[in-house]
């Protein structure tokens, strides 16, 4: 299939203006690039030497970084928690130009690492709660959405099963 360029760039201008409410789970991607220095000693694994570090947002967080650079002009709210990750990710959407409302709760996100060495992806390290929202914090992400809703053009559910989008909310 032959893509028209001319087209497809029409369509991407035709984002800008529009306005779009994301809710939905965040996670903070970590990618720990590596250079491999072979088999280690102590063991039959593989032997890497970080090279350097980068984090990016995951989740919604990443539907909305992508909407915002394609000159959506984009909300986003989501459960955030108090931990040092959290803080990184909210850093990461207020650079990114993304009108950020968070529901604070008190639990980590979701932190996901990964480990790569040029075109290999030695490993994945997944750190999260993915229990659901609490009822009470349900009601005061609902009532966060209600805030931000504004007058989007439409609204993105951005549900990655970390427990941000219940079934009541939903509904």
């Amino acid at each position: 299939m032959k893509v028209n360029k001319d087209r497809l760039t029409e369509i991407i201008r035709a984002f800008t203006g529009v306005e779009l409410l994301v809710i939905g789970d965040l996670i903070l991607d970590s990618y720990l690039e590596c250079r491999a220095l072979g088999v280690a000693n102590e063991a039959p694994v593989p032997l890497v030497e970080i090279q350097s570090q980068r984090q990016t947002a995951g989740g919604a967080g990443n539907v909305a970084a992508n909407l915002a650079r394609l000159g959506v002009q984009t909300q986003l709210v989501a459960p955030l928690g108090d931990d040092r990750e959290s803080a990184q990710l909210k850093e990461i959407l207020t650079e990114a130009g993304i009108g950020f409302h968070p529901l604070v709760v008190r639990r980590p996100i979701s932190h996901k690492t990964r480990i790569v060495s040029g075109r290999h992806y030695y490993l994945r390290l997944d750190e999260e709660q993915t229990e659901p929202l609490s009822e009470e914090e349900t009601t005061s992400f609902e009532a966060i959405i209600q805030k931000a809703w504004g007058k989007p053009d439409a609204l993105l559910v951005s549900d990655y099963d970390k427990g941000a989008v219940t079934p009541s909310l939903a509904r």
